[in-house]
């Protein structure tokens, strides 16, 4: 299918070749500055891993104790059997880490790397004490990768602390790098060819700080955002009429991955039936009874035997290790909460609030933020509609993973606030299950704004997506690194001290990731000349990928 043919498109008209969901669909004619972009992507997310000082990351200090449990051989904890190991807390001490009142680090204050305690050589707990790990909440298929990878890794034991969690921050990375590749490889099946909306797609996924702010630490999130940015690429196809089993086998596994990854996955099956229904529409074949029922029954025995198993042991589906607790005499107020409390924190979130969401974006980024990716979804749903009616629904179906989990934060926001006077949960992060299809419905609705002129939106996204890391960088250098939370030169240096890396290293990575930018401008710059054939006016359509 592309969308800039003329011809109208009704939802039982069948597509020109139905292409199939594979590796050849992911990986075939990609053009150089889409691999240019991955590249700049992922140098980018390797420096946010020391951008952020050390356990500074949401609940990091917990993701990375629950990890060293499990690659010690240990077997998966009880909900509430799990504590933090003396050699974690006796790191966050060593490191004075305060996860409400955050301070600089200065860099007189580091000590020279080969002084820097291993996690056995910390200072150990009071006896008596226990802190719980709440972490046992979450699924375990996070804890139990990183936890063999850590096993399959010589000398481990010997490193310092800080190089131990430099590596697991490291070894998070690859979990993040292939959303541009994702965003367009959906994108190009869903306009046809390799033209500038797919492209701008990838691009636009350099524009959330947050993304790497999370892609470079060590959480549960990142395997979870990686299954649903291949799920959403997958449903693409399913709704342009690929049923195939190969293709619900894919749909299986990347659903049963985020079952084992985070509780979100529980609300996504919605969006897997509405894309299989849109799939349907536009064949004229027999309803996909057999590869819906194998793409959620195959998701069910690989995933959902964790959340019976909870409901089983625990009498709930998603049981807390740290209950809340219920303040006494407080009423709630839904004119208070809903826009000062949880839409402030829900769109500020999404873009950046660095640490433990205690060093938010200024605001006024936040809000121009979203009004240019909103003007972009808008643009799309009300553009599309217009000239193609039925078209919209395949826009429909890409931000629907995003509704869907909303629906649970608003949900699960409302009720701990209820009932402590906090909004806990209320996490910008927790809607990039549907990042693939905001970044996608946002070029795509650029893409017909600009018309003849969207050659150019590549570079334009490049140039938005600067500067939003500027202003993160901004952000998170004088309050975490700087000295009286000033951003100078001196908290560059205090970032290098500190670093478990050598200060050879992040200079040959800043320059790699400099060469790198110039290569993506100038390789985007040779895609948006005139010479090449005004996108948004082709009725090529891609040949068929079979793999």
């Amino acid at each position: 299918m592309c969308w800039s043919s003329g011809r109208r498109w009704g939802p039982h008209d069948a597509p020109a070749a139905t292409e199939v969901f594979g590796r050849r669909a992911l990986f075939g004619a990609v053009p150089r500055a889409v691999w240019a972009v991955v590249a700049l992507h992922t140098l980018l997310l390797v420096l946010y891993t020391v951008l952020v000082p050390l356990y500074r990351a949401p609940d990091e200090y917990k993701h990375v104790d629950y990890i060293l449990h499990l690659s010690r051989g240990e077997p998966l904890p009880e909900l509430t059997d799990l504590d933090l190991g003396e050699d974690i807390v006796g790191t966050v001490r060593w490191l004075d880490f305060r996860d409400a009142d955050p301070r600089p680090l200065p860099a007189s204050e580091a000590t020279i790397r080969a002084q820097r305690p291993a996690f056995e050589e910390a200072e150990p707990l009071g006896q008596g004490a226990r802190i719980p790990n709440q972490m046992t909440q979450h699924p375990p298929l996070y804890y139990l990768v990183l936890g063999w990878l850590v096993r399959l890794t010589p000398t481990v034991d010997s490193w310092s602390f800080d190089r131990v969690v430099g590596y697991l921050r490291l070894l998070n990375v690859p979990l993040a790098v292939p959303l541009p590749l994702l965003a367009f490889a959906a994108t190009r099946r869903l306009v046809g060819g390799n033209g500038a909306v797919p492209i701008a797609a990838a691009v636009a996924g350099l524009a959330v700080p947050q993304f790497f702010h999370i892609g470079g630490s060590v959480n549960n999130d990142n395997l979870f955002n990686l299954a649903t940015a291949v799920l959403a690429v997958a449903l693409v196809f399913v709704s342009l009429g690929d049923l195939s089993r190969r293709t619900a086998g894919w749909v299986a596994a990347m659903l049963g991955i985020a079952l084992l990854s985070k509780g979100f996955a529980l609300a996504l099956p919605p969006w897997i039936v509405a894309a299989y229904a849109l799939g349907w529409l536009r064949g004229r074949s027999r309803p996909p009874v057999v590869p819906l029922l194998l793409a959620l029954g195959a998701s069910a025995l690989a995933g959902g035997w964790w959340w019976v198993r909870n409901l089983v042991r625990y009498g709930e589906l998603q049981p807390s290790a740290n209950p809340w607790r219920t303040r006494e005499g407080f009423v709630p107020d839904p004119s208070h909460y809903w826009p000062d409390l949880f839409a402030p924190f829900l769109l500020e979130r999404w873009w950046g609030s660095f640490g433990w969401v205690d060093n938010p974006l200024p605001w006024p980024v936040v809000v121009a933020a979203w009004v240019v990716l909103g003007t972009g979804i808008v643009a799309g749903l009300v553009l599309v509609s217009t000239r193609h009616p039925g078209r919209q629904l395949h826009l429909v179906v890409m931000v629907l993973p995003t509704m869907l989990t909303l629906a649970v934060i608003a949900y699960g926001g409302w009720r701990s606030y209820a009932r402590t006077g906090v909004p806990l949960g209320v996490q910008g992060r927790y809607l990039y299950a549907g990042l693939v299809g905001l970044l996608s419905a946002g070029a795509i609705g650029y893409g017909r704004l600009l018309r003849d002129a969207a050659g150019w939106l590549p570079l334009l996204v490049l140039a938005g997506a600067g500067a939003m890391h500027l202003s993160a960088l901004l952000t998170i250098l004088g309050p975490y690194w700087g000295p009286d939370t000033s951003v100078s030169l001196e908290a560059v240096r205090a970032l290098v001290v500190w670093s478990p890396w050598p200060g050879r290293a992040l200079a040959a990575m800043a320059l790699l990731l400099a060469g790198s930018g110039t290569v993506a401008v100038v390789l985007l710059a040779r895609e948006a000349l005139p010479s090449r054939e005004p996108v948004g006016t082709s009725d090529h359509h891609p040949a068929p990928v079979r793999s």
